[in-house]
């Protein structure tokens, strides 16, 4: 899994590269190019809305410990360093649950974004953002939000981050949502 996710990360380096800000598909909208993302949760009536939680875990023979995040922002894709956003973190030993850090983060910067088409009527799309964040703390990392609205079956659904040298990767549940615009 591991060596995947590096091969995941060199691939969005290099459609980076390549691609630069170009990155939407022309199914997405063709005049799009903000976007908000929020990690979400559902109203009584099913309704998503923002405020949820979604976890995620570094589990190997030096650490466990899962970091749980909390956040929303926008991104446009014409300049990877417009970006607003942010959120809240808590990284807790597993499965003891004690706090190692806690704290906020701000997102600094686009790398990637490859979305879903909308959904038909509305807002609402799916894809995968991957955003440079700093930390309260003074480290820095990345956060990956998935969605799978209108994507393949193996597409995932939440988080996964880093935070310094240690690697979240494995997503542990929470839910996420793209709109195109800065509305939800």
């Amino acid at each position: 899994m591991k060596v995947q996710l590096w091969r995941f990360w060199l691939l969005a380096f290099t459609l980076s590269l390549v691609f630069g800000s170009s990155t939407l598909s022309p199914s997405a909208t063709a005049s799009a190019k903000v976007f908000r993302w929020d990690i979400i949760t559902f109203n009584s009536q099913g309704s998503p809305i923002p405020g949820g939680r979604a976890f995620a875990m570094a589990a190997n023979m030096f650490v466990n410990a899962t970091i749980t995040l909390k956040g929303s922002g926008t991104f446009d894709t014409d300049d990877l360093s417009n970006v607003t956003g942010g959120g809240t973190y808590v990284v807790r030993s597993f499965p003891q649950g004690a706090i190692q850090s806690k704290g906020t983060f701000q997102v600094t910067r686009l790398v990637l974004y490859l979305p879903t088409p909308v959904v038909p009527g509305t807002t609402i799309l799916g894809g995968l953002a991957v955003l440079v964040i700093a930390y309260s703390d003074g480290s820095t990392g990345t956060l990956v939000v998935n969605c799978a609205v209108n994507s393949a079956p193996q597409e995932t659904e939440g988080v996964t981050a880093t935070k310094g040298l240690v690697d979240y990767w494995s997503i542990q549940g929470g839910n996420t949502l793209f709109h195109v615009g800065t509305t939800f």
